[in-house]
């Protein structure tokens, strides 16, 4: 199942793989996971993740998430796994 097709928060994510090449020596190498519990299991967790989590994530991937808030980081997170957002009202 693709992370797309998680449109239910208890449908678990898969994790991506780090793609691009280190910038230096500390850096996770092309094609490294996540270290276990840094990467969201479902959409759920996800949107619950804080904004210094989400950095994280963002300095294993070598990408900065966008956003100004834990909102719009959420979405940004989202959008980069390729898991659905979540409607804000």
């Amino acid at each position: 199942m693709r992370n797309s097709q998680c449109n239910r928060g208890e449908v678990p994510l898969q994790p991506l793989v780090r793609e691009l090449p280190r910038e230096d020596a500390n850096d996770p190498a092309i094609g490294e996971l996540p270290p276990p519990g840094t990467f969201p299991a479902t959409r759920e967790a996800l949107y619950g993740m804080t904004a210094a989590q989400i950095a994280l994530l963002g300095v294993f991937y070598g990408v900065p998430m966008p956003g100004f808030d834990e909102r719009s980081l959420r979405d940004a997170l989202a959008a980069f796994v390729g898991a659905p957002a979540i409607f804000h009202a």
